[in-house]
């Protein structure tokens, strides 16, 4: 939801509700992860402060990282639900932007499950469909960014790890929220 709103300018609510992260657990079942769930904790009051929404998007992204490396060290399998099917591109706006979304979602389930199976599809999807602009806005100067993190993401994917990860989706993500910008498209 942070995200979305970010995504949506919405930089006010999205660091109200990183607001809520800000708080470490004191159950004492997780004592062994204290240290985790501070460097999360910590993460989010670090976005709680960002000062744009560019900013508040790359320090979303460090948040996500740090609950990423906190299941990593806590070497626990995350099951995810089966993906769904990604939709056949017709090459209509519609279909590519559907697209676009599904290839995010996997990036984010790969980000902070971690998962490079799901990083990996995520970023095929988004180095291969180009999106259907006119050119009265700078999205097809955006579109072509976002394809080329994409491939270079994809092109360095065996040296990659979750802060290469994490840098990548930050620049998506202001990327993505720029063409939504120059559009004016707002999310779900």
């Amino acid at each position: 939801m942070i995200e979305q709103l970010l995504i949506a300018g919405k930089l006010a609510e999205g660091t109200a509700l990183a607001f809520l992260l800000v708080r470490t657990t004191d159950d004492p079942g997780l004592a062994p992860w204290a240290d985790r769930d501070q460097r999360v904790a910590d993460a989010a009051q670090f976005l709680v402060e960002a000062p744009s929404v560019d900013e508040a998007l790359r320090r979303e992204v460090q948040v996500a990282a740090e609950c990423a490396g906190c299941h990593a060290a806590a070497q626990v399998a995350r099951t995810l639900r089966p993906a769904p099917a990604v939709v056949a591109d017709d090459g209509t706006r519609a279909t590519r932007m559907a697209r676009h979304v599904w290839a995010v979602d996997r990036l984010w389930e790969g980000l902070v499950t971690p998962s490079d199976e799901r990083w990996t599809r995520g970023l095929e999807v988004l180095a291969s469909a180009p999106m259907p602009f006119s050119a009265r806005s700078d999205a097809p100067l955006l579109a072509a960014q976002l394809q080329k993190i994409a491939q270079h993401q994809l092109a360095g994917r065996a040296a990659s790890d979750l802060d290469d990860h994490a840098a990548a989706y930050g620049d998506l993500l202001v990327t993505c929220t720029a063409c939504h910008a120059s559009l004016h498209v707002t999310l779900r």
